[in-house]
């Protein structure tokens, strides 16, 4: 909602779109596949350090938004 002086200081859509991404490990997904690393296997080789359980959650959460 705008006001008078500019956009409103809240916007829900926005604040869960920055939540989702600044969850552990969701930017890095992110980042690998804007550089091409669609299969599981590609993402999860070009991110050290990230498990295969925790990979498989943040997809299905970057999904289901």
């Amino acid at each position: 909602m705008a006001t008078e002086h500019g956009p409103s200081a809240f916007c829900p859509i926005f604040h869960r779109a920055v939540e989702l991404i600044g969850r552990r490990w969701t930017g890095a997904i992110i980042r690998a596949m804007q550089s091409g690393r669609t299969r599981f296997s590609d993402i999860a080789h070009a991110i050290p350090g990230l498990s295969d359980r925790l990979l498989s959650e943040r997809l299905k959460e970057l999904e289901a938004e």
